[in-house]
């Protein structure tokens, strides 16, 4: 008895922490913008903790329902699917992907009626005889039966997963490769303890089911930290190729060509694994060119993950068709945008009276120095050469 209280005690105490952490990391997520793994784990945390509430029998009239009722398996298995063809896909997520969450909708239309057209006490009656005796009766037998084949269900969406990670494997960065494909084979690895593991343990059904949900509560805490960890690192690399960009070399006189081929040469090779094709890049240019028609480009610490990310696709895809199919880095495809628009504004006879450094920093250049140096290798003028120049000839067009 006394070794029964003691696992209980362990196991509820593994799951209640498990279900915070989830909770916690759920919250980091979403600052990253992964919102997909983000909801999973916000899912995860509110059925786990429920089901560990109710096993203890505190707030049943709240716990009862994720904790006994519902579930959300259902759901697991379409958020992974998603979340891993939101990072190996260069296409942005269509509408379509909606439709993985229509056996969701089976799930509902056959457990929500039922469960509400019982009585309160008849619900709790069932509940006590389930945590007491383990007797599990929730449902009608066949609504039950139906029920049983969701078991395999988040089963089937690992394997889906590992396939469009294997199919897109040369398209996708070695370093996202190798981590998304460690993490679902510790998903398939995770699923088969639970659903053979349970069945040696010897202990109560309710116990055992709470159990159950162990190598889920490692595992995916598992994933969210090493995710988090991954993402971090990658913002990490990309700040430092961003400063590498702008800290590129001086262009010896005489021969800026040679630098400029060099430069398009290192871009080329840096994307000679992860190749998309023409039609892919001319997609994402077109979702580029959209963007930038938004004027996103005022905004002065605007990054390549930024970018990525109101795309809706991975940032090293952005990179890459920034550097083959405009054939500069980004801050020069950047930069391109902010110069046209300030030509245009300091051409402009009803903005002479903004000062040049104001159209600079309201254009998106935050510092002047930088923005000197852009122009004038633009335009071969200094601003203010270029804005009496252009004074010049609406001068002559209006005497004309």
């Amino acid at each position: 008895m006394d070794e029964l209280i003691s696992a209980e005690a362990v196991v509820c105490t593994l799951i209640m922490v498990g279900a915070t952490q989830a909770a916690l990391s759920a919250v980091s997520m979403c600052r990253q913008q992964q919102y997909f793994l983000a909801a999973w784990l916000a899912c995860f945390a509110l059925e786990v903790a429920s089901k560990g509430l109710l096993f203890l029998r505190i707030a049943p009239n709240w716990s009862q329902w994720l904790g006994y009722w519902f579930s959300f398996d259902i759901i697991y298995g379409p958020l992974l699917l998603l979340w891993v063809l939101f990072l190996i896909n260069p296409a942005p997520l269509s509408k379509w992907h909606l439709l993985h969450f229509i056996p969701a909708l089976f799930y509902l239309y056959l457990t929500v009626p039922e469960a509400f057209a019982l009585s309160e006490s008849t619900r709790m009656e069932r509940i006590n005889n389930y945590l007491d005796f383990g007797d599990w009766v929730s449902y009608s037998q066949t609504t039950m039966d139906l029920l049983s084949g969701l078991l395999w269900h988040p089963y089937a969406y690992v394997f889906i997963a590992l396939g469009c990670l294997i199919w897109r494997r040369k398209a996708t960065p070695k370093l996202i490769f190798r981590w998304l494909l460690s993490m679902l084979v510790l998903h398939v690895v995770m699923w088969c303890v639970v659903i053979f593991g349970m069945l040696w343990v010897p202990w109560s059904l309710p116990l055992v089911f709470l159990t159950s949900y162990l190598p889920a509560v490692i595992w995916i805490n598992l994933l969210a930290w090493v995710s988090l960890s991954f993402l971090q690192l990658r913002r990490a690399d990309m700040a430092n190729q961003d400063n590498e960009v702008l800290a590129k070399p001086t262009v010896p006189q005489g021969e800026p060509e040679k630098v400029e081929r060099a430069l398009v040469t290192e871009g080329k090779a840096k994307y000679q694994h992860t190749r998309l094709d023409k039609e892919q890049q001319k997609q994402i240019a077109s979702q580029l060119e959209d963007l930038m028609a938004q004027h996103i480009y005022t905004q002065s610490r605007l990054s390549l993950a930024d970018v990525a990310q109101l795309i809706g696709i991975a940032p090293h895809y952005v990179s890459q068709v920034i550097n083959d199919y405009y054939q500069c880095n980004f801050a020069d495809y950047i930069n391109r945008y902010r110069l046209t628009a300030i030509k245009q504004q300091l051409s402009n006879p009803n903005l002479q009276q903004n000062t040049i450094l104001d159209i600079a920093l309201s254009n998106g250049f935050n510092s002047k120095t930088a923005f000197n140096t852009a122009f004038k290798k633009d335009t071969g003028v200094t601003p203010s050469q270029y804005r009496k120049q252009k004074q010049r000839e609406n001068c002559e067009a209006d005497l004309a």
